[in-house]
């Protein structure tokens, strides 16, 4: 009988070790939760997903500004597909509450800026001149953050600075189009495990006296 009972055991430590060791080990590593940057999530790389974050942020009607979003009500708006794009805010802090379906990826930018002749007209649509526009705003944050039921993701400046490819940019209701590159901080959240969430973006530039902090709280079934 106790030989019985120690084989039990025995084949429930064999079956159950690896998996609890695994968790405990992604909940950890901040590597783990996003994917890398040489990557090429769901068919695209992470330049190509960039110029997608800007269309999706700033080409849908003013009313449904996802910058300005108050609470989170315009979370699921607009969202398709196996991706999802949580942007942060213009400044200032704000908490937004969000359900998200399970085995969605999140696409974040903690901090980016574009650039185009919209804005500087002095660039026009030579794409040299607008890749240097877009490096000097974007050296000016001073400090980027992401955490993920609080594990820094960090080191994200070395890692996962990057700059979009050129694209055309339309600004409602029918500007454009300006030929224009983002750059910035992107990462791909790998699809969360169903529960409850908390996902922290911020950045800021304390010499220019900005500062934003955006906190979501996410709800994935």
């Amino acid at each position: 009988m106790k030989t019985a009972l120690v084989a039990v055991i025995s084949t429930f430590l064999l079956i159950f070790t690896p998996m609890s060791l695994h968790a405990t080990t992604a909940s950890t590593d901040p590597n783990s939760y996003f994917y890398p940057a040489d990557s090429k999530p769901f068919g695209k790389s992470y330049p190509e997903w960039a110029a997608l974050w800007w269309k999706f942020v700033l080409e849908y009607p003013v009313k449904d500004a996802r910058l300005t979003d108050p609470d989170g009500s315009l979370c699921a708006l607009n969202q398709t597909g196996n991706v999802w794009i949580l942007p942060g805010a213009e400044s200032g802090e704000v908490v937004r509450s969000c359900v998200v379906p399970e085995g969605v990826s999140l696409l974040i930018s903690p901090t980016d800026t574009f650039c185009n002749k919209q804005q500087q007209p002095s660039v026009g649509d030579n794409e040299a001149e607008i890749r240097k526009c877009v490096k000097a705003d974007i050296d000016e944050d001073e400090y980027s953050h992401s955490y993920l039921d609080g594990v820094q993701l960090s080191n994200l400046h070395e890692v996962n600075r990057l700059q979009s490819v050129l694209f055309d940019l339309y600004y409602p209701p029918n500007e454009g189009p300006y030929k224009t590159v983002a750059d910035g901080v992107y990462l791909m959240l790998k699809p969360l495990s169903p529960g409850n969430h908390t996902l922290v973006q911020e950045a800021g530039a304390p010499s220019q006296d900005w500062h934003y902090k955006v906190t979501y709280n996410l709800q994935v079934k």
